[in-house]
């Protein structure tokens, strides 16, 4: 039996495949029809999580049907946004880390926050625009990766793993 949501609430929008997308997947809008959905990748704000129906069928490409496994380029997607939700893995994860996308719609942890400090060597005015930029650019991308977080890994997984996610979209 497919690995269901726990309390899972299921997105009230329509949206149809416009790639293949494997079960358990993290989707993003597509850019140019918000009406589909891609793959998300690392950096891209998820708006659902892939889970099928362990009832639902899918072609085995031979004439027969088989279990569904993911969806192909403009089928429905069944995608929940809420709840306790399995995401597979494309990296280690340990619990309590912070699920975020990376390639292929696989869920990785967050980089740690590591901010180098800004001390200066000397008071030229050179030095402490660039300490201070450098600073600031990498408190901007702490804030950024931060809109990626889809919520946090309540098991610890190896890649390829369906670790269940309390997400928080």
């Amino acid at each position: 039996m497919a690995l269901q949501p726990f309390n899972g609430h299921e997105i009230a929008v329509e949206l149809t495949a416009a790639e293949i997308i494997p079960a358990y997947s993290l989707i993003k809008f597509n850019a140019s029809d918000k009406a589909k959905c891609n793959l998300a990748g690392a950096g891209d704000q998820v708006i659902a999580i892939v889970i099928p129906d362990p009832d639902e069928m899918m072609s085995d490409g031979n004439g027969g049907l088989i279990r569904r496994t993911g969806y192909q380029i403009g089928e429905r997607v069944k995608a929940y946004n809420g709840g306790t939700l399995w995401v597979k893995l494309g990296a280690g994860v340990t619990a309590g880390d912070k699920c975020v996308p990376m390639a292929g719609g696989l869920g990785t942890k967050l980089a740690v926050d590591t901010f180098t400090d800004a001390a200066i060597a000397t008071h030229d005015d050179a030095n402490i625009n660039a300490a201070i930029n450098g600073l600031i650019d990498e408190i901007q991308a702490a804030a950024a990766a931060k809109l990626t977080v889809v919520g946090t890994y309540l098991a610890t997984g190896v890649t390829t793993d369906k670790v269940p996610v309390k997400v928080k979209l």
